[in-house]
């Protein structure tokens, strides 16, 4: 029977790590670890850097979002402006780097809302959650491979998007509920 066990007791032995695959961002790793209770376990690893993304609301009470292809869903999703940190970069530099890219805008005010793994079991892929305010408009920038259209979606029709299931980016749906949350607005 598996007792559960104290921060201090739960860290596995690193028995050995091989890279499997190494690309321009990310990379698979399969690491032999030894468990705290003396076990042995493979871990698949996929690596990758850390991440910010936006929920940015103008004055007029709406969320910039942008849609986009995205291939490993197979279709266009809604999601909040996002994206990999470059390296030594920190996530409000990244943040305010990944906005004005992809949707033209410029924040005059910056709240951190959450940063956390996004998917702990098989990533080590840290994001940091970022409420954008204070929104002026420029030119959007976005990166060659990215076929991006940004719309300015009114709060209330924000939560019924997430009502109805159809925010199916995970990353998204929590910028935004936390968003929400913080600014008050409800049902």
């Amino acid at each position: 029977m598996k007792k559960f066990m104290n921060d201090a007791e739960a860290c596995a032995e690193l028995v050995s790590s091989q890279t499997l695959y190494s690309g321009k961002e990310i990379s698979f790793r399969l690491e032999d670890i030894i468990l705290p209770d003396g076990g042995s376990s493979r871990q698949e690893l996929l690596v990758y850097p850390p991440s910010v993304c936006v929920a940015a609301y103008t004055e007029e009470a709406c969320f910039v979002l942008v849609r986009q292809y995205r291939h490993a869903a197979g279709k266009v999703i809604w999601e909040v402006p996002a994206g990999k940190l470059r390296a030594g970069e920190e996530p409000f530099a990244g943040a305010e780097r990944e906005l004005e890219e992809e949707t033209g805008y410029r924040a005059l005010r910056w709240e951190r809302l959450f940063e956390g793994f996004t998917s702990p079991g098989i990533s080590t892929q840290w994001m940091t959650f970022f409420l954008a305010r204070g929104l002026t408009l420029g030119e959007s920038q976005p990166d060659p491979d990215e076929f991006i259209q940004v719309q300015a979606v009114p709060a209330r029709r924000v939560q019924e998007m997430l009502n109805a299931g159809e925010m199916q980016d995970v990353k998204s749906a929590l910028a935004l509920t936390l968003a929400l949350d913080k600014l008050r607005i409800r049902e």
